[in-house]
């Protein structure tokens, strides 16, 4: 059975040390590195780059997936989230911490033009797609029903994250909201010039999302043991 970490590049926005904490995992695990990069991602009528996620199982053979963003640092204590989360009909992942206001703006988007997407949206439920593990088995007819939203321009720049959440309510999904040491959005309650390699109680997955500036922190952070 194949388990792959996979990461979405583009215009070399990457910090070597993100790709380096991910290339160390996938060898303490087991598992391989993928990355996408700009030669592979498809012309999105209005999504980021990070859209490509969804296609994972179109454009892989992998069974067993990770996928985190490109602005994620993974520490060198970090378990193996293939042996932690054992329940293969579960998709993890993080609650978000973006404002009610701007989840529902981009779910009325998707709703208002498409009503067949239509369903609840709770914000408690609602998870941040920068770290996701998923099963083929479980997951893939999820993950193609997201990418064919993807496929289609609903004015809303906010990448993959609101298609794969509506996919997961529409096709019943039992999605398993973990701790947010495994993608831990607010940096600055966590300060990156400390050694999260060395501080197991800290975040697994160091994630800049939102953050102007990571694209200088994330070159400073140390993750290994």
């Amino acid at each position: 059975m194949t388990r792959a970490i996979a990461t979405v590049n583009y215009s070399n926005f990457m910090a070597q040390n993100s790709r380096d904490s991910m290339q160390d995992a996938a060898r303490r695990w087991g598992v391989e590195y993928f990355e996408y990069c700009e030669q592979t991602l498809p012309k999105w009528p209005d999504r980021g780059p990070n859209a490509m996620k969804t296609t994972v199982f179109r454009t892989t053979g992998f069974n067993e997936v990770m996928c985190v963003d490109a602005d994620v640092i993974i520490s060198g204590c970090c378990p193996n989230p293939f042996e932690a989360f054992l329940n293969e009909e579960e998709f993890v992942a993080v609650v978000d911490r973006s404002t009610p206001d701007c989840q529902r703006l981009s779910w009325d988007r998707h709703t208002s033009k498409r009503p067949d997407l239509m369903c609840e949206l709770d914000h408690s439920r609602y998870f941040n797609t920068g770290f996701m593990v998923m099963r083929r088995k479980a997951h893939e007819k999820m993950m193609n029903f997201a990418c064919d939203i993807c496929g289609e321009s609903f004015g809303d720049p906010w990448s993959d994250q609101t298609p794969i959440v509506i996919s997961s309510i529409l096709n019943g999904a039992k999605v398993n909201l973990v701790d947010e040491r495994w993608n831990f959005l607010a940096v600055q309650r966590f300060p990156y010039f400390m050694d999260i390699g060395k501080h197991p109680e800290g975040p697994y997955c160091l994630h800049g999302a939102g953050d102007p500036s990571r694209i200088h922190w994330l070159h400073e952070v140390k993750w290994q043991l």
